[in-house]
């Protein structure tokens, strides 16, 4: 969930103005939220909650509420359960909207650089990138449907290539990081320049690739998760050969230097 939320953070970073002073200040609103959140909830879990309950039949949220004593009442707060689901909803609705707008902006992006569908990069009157968001929705509603209509196998498999393409995804972020950085010294400039510095370079970056290698490798030591790697290369490959397929049919043209 905290990956995600950086993923969606930085996404409009780079169409900031002062991207020096907004980065740091969201980058601390964005952890202490995160920190209060999770061990907030596990404090009051720990709290309410006997160790010796060991219950599967319900949340522990919902036997928290049970617990909590109301005033005038002695008992615990009532329709606790339906309250816990009306927020795992509205949960999962926020979630998907924020996902789609994620990949609304990426698609979005693509376009503007020419990398992909020029239709795609168009704005109606609020400045929303409507088509690459109805795209976004149709992609969506088909993992809906496949869900609801597929054989379990083919669900859990998709699954797996996204967890797999995740993680790939990370590691590449933090490669493109380590090299930039290498590049940019380099290039007799100082990382002092740069609007943002992150913490602890290159250890963070040697630390992330790392420890994305060592969860692809213990997924493929799982024999239910070993098909989805596979087909995680098989995927790879067809977005290779897409890439070099159409790479100059928009008239996109690759960057040279830093």
């Amino acid at each position: 969930m905290l990956t995600w939320a950086q993923r969606l953070w930085a996404l409009p970073q780079g169409e900031t103005k002062d991207a020096k002073k907004s980065c740091p200040k969201r980058l601390k609103r964005l952890y202490g939220g995160s920190c209060f959140f999770f061990l907030g909830a596990v404090f009051v879990v720990s709290v309410f909650l006997p160790m010796t309950d060991g219950g599967l039949t319900q949340s522990p949220f919902v036997s928290v509420l049970e617990k909590i004593p109301l005033p005038f009442l002695g008992v615990g707060i009532p329709y606790a359960a339906d309250i816990m689901n009306f927020v795992i909803v509205t949960a999962i609705l926020s979630t998907a909207n924020s996902r789609l707008y994620a990949s609304g902006r990426m698609i979005y992006g693509l376009s503007q650089k020419k990398m992909f569908f020029p239709i795609f990069a168009k704005l109606n009157a609020l400045g929303t990138p409507t088509y690459a968001l109805y795209l976004s929705l149709g992609v969506t509603l088909v993992g809906m449907l496949t869900d609801a209509f597929a054989p379990e196998k083919i669900m859990a498999s998709l699954i797996n290539v996204v967890s797999f393409m995740v993680i790939i995804v990370w590691i590449s972020i933090s490669v493109a990081q380590y090299r930039f950085r290498k590049a940019y010294v380099a290039s007799g400039k100082s990382l002092k320049d740069l609007p943002y510095k992150a913490p602890f370079n290159p250890l963070i970056q040697i630390v992330g690739i790392g420890g994305c290698l060592v969860g692809l490798v213990g997924a493929y030591m799982d024999a239910n998760e070993r098909i989805g790697g596979y087909l995680t290369l098989v995927f790879m490959g067809l977005c290779y050969v897409a890439y070099y397929a159409s790479k100059n049919q928009w008239g996109y043209q690759q960057e040279k230097g830093l």
